[in-house]
């Protein structure tokens, strides 16, 4: 415990002195907690990308990171599965005025709440809601609970967004998918292992609306029903099976 607690002194100690430190990977680093946030939101490092994956991090941790100077310049941010951040941290980030890729997979506690607010960062190109099961470092997670609420939300505001991965998500439906029909900038989608029917057309009108799309991963298990439901030249040029 002794050299775990002499190993984080030396990161709260060093980052102040990093003044050109722009990638910070703490990912599975057990003892990052708020007290490493704090240390890297109270500092001037212009920080463009940040790991925390699976780290020891709350929503107190997310506020020190919110309300500093990083907040202006860190582009992407990995949060999975970081499971005791909920929607109230997660609804801080809509300060961060620079974030492109923002990855919430696996976060357990994170709801529509949280979705709904993400939605307000009008930068994001890149977001990951992926929901488990699947065996982490720390054990068995599940990701975030979001439904079409959160996707509407998505699809109205974040009209630079590319890349959307909503594998394993149960309550996420056609009507969600639609609403990303005439979007000019969504590239690719994943659908994987969502529990719910998606129906064919849903996938076509989506591909022939969506100028920039060039994937709509889904399940292999699709592949017989899709090719009945999809003109063929559609389920070849957009679908990819896993």
């Amino acid at each position: 415990m002794c050299m775990m607690s002499d190993a984080h002194d030396g990161i709260v100690s060093f980052i102040p002195l990093a003044d050109n430190l722009k990638h910070l990977d703490l990912g599975y680093i057990m003892f990052v907690s708020d007290k490493t946030l704090e240390a890297i939101g109270s500092s001037s490092c212009p920080i463009t990308v940040l790991n925390l994956e699976s780290c020891h991090i709350t929503d107190c941790g997310l506020r020190f990171l919110t309300n500093g100077s990083c907040s202006k310049t860190i582009k992407e941010l990995v949060l999975k599965g970081c499971h005791r951040i909920t929607d109230s941290g997660v609804s801080l980030l809509q300060k961060m005025c620079a974030l492109e890729e923002l990855n919430l997979a696996d976060c357990r506690e994170v709801t529509d709440v949280g979705g709904v607010a993400i939605s307000a960062i009008r930068t994001l190109k890149k977001l990951d809601f992926a929901r488990g099961p699947k065996v982490t470092a720390w054990g068995p997670a599940w990701g975030p609970r979001v439904t079409d609420r959160t996707i509407l939300a998505l699809a109205e505001n974040c009209l630079n967004l590319e890349i959307l991965d909503l594998s394993g998500n149960k309550f996420v439906t056609g009507v969600g998918i639609r609403a990303f029909l005439g979007h000019k900038c969504l590239q690719s989608l994943d659908l994987r292992y969502i529990r719910v029917y998606v129906s064919g057309s849903d996938l076509e009108d989506l591909a022939l609306a969506c100028p920039s799309l060039k994937s709509i991963l889904v399940e292999g298990g699709w592949r017989k029903r899709l090719l009945g439901e999809m003109q063929e030249s559609a389920v070849s040029r957009f679908v990819r099976f896993n």
